[in-house]
């Protein structure tokens, strides 16, 4: 059976196999053990575990383990009482097929579904001062009726918009600063 690479040099198959993870430990997380928190236990531990360096090239990857036991044992002793029945499991299939610098691909897949089953958009929120917090609200309401769906607001200050505000959700801006309006001028003057 021949391998398929991506761009990255990275089997296609295997890719498929650390979403499908993130797939796993959200129907797991809600049918075993619906009030823990995966996405808290994946998240949490990600900084310490998911960031080794990879042993070996990823394109030669064989099926035995090679992950000694005393360094399972180890790696469960340090995390096993904070992670949920899901997470655990989900981190032992990882170390024991040597997929641990999977552990980033997997959490970001389950950050997408789990957004998608909570009906949530990421809104960036540009904003030449502060925003206070009836601004930002009326705003969130305003956003998601328009979308009818729940917005996540993450919310920078940057100085260079003049006034007014920038949205992005998804492929969507919404530009409604002064610079924005001065640019659209300027095109306009141009042509």
């Amino acid at each position: 059976m021949g391998v398929f690479l991506d761009r990255e040099g990275v089997d296609i198959r295997q890719r498929r196999i650390d979403q499908r993870g993130g797939d796993q430990v959200v129907e797991g997380g809600r049918a075993h053990e619906p009030t823990a928190d995966p996405h808290h236990d994946l998240t949490s531990r990600d900084r310490s575990v998911g960031e080794q360096p990879r042993s070996g090239d990823r394109r030669r990857r064989d099926h035995q383990p090679r992950i000694d036991p005393d360094v399972e044992r180890l790696l469960l002793a340090v995390c096993g009482d904070k992670l949920s029945n899901a997470a655990r499991n989900l981190l032992i299939v990882l170390v024991r097929n040597d997929r641990l610098a999977a552990l980033p691909e997997i959490v970001a897949s389950y950050e997408r579904l789990k957004e998608q089953y909570e009906n949530v958009l990421e809104a960036t929120i540009e904003s030449a001062y502060p925003l206070e917090q009836t601004q930002l609200g009326a705003l969130v309401t305003k956003l998601e009726k328009r979308t009818g769906r729940k917005i996540q607001p993450s919310v920078a200050v940057v100085p260079t918009l003049i006034g007014g505000v920038k949205i992005q959700i998804g492929d969507d801006v919404w530009d409604g600063s002064v610079r924005g309006e001065l640019e659209r001028m300027a095109s306009a003057l141009a042509s």
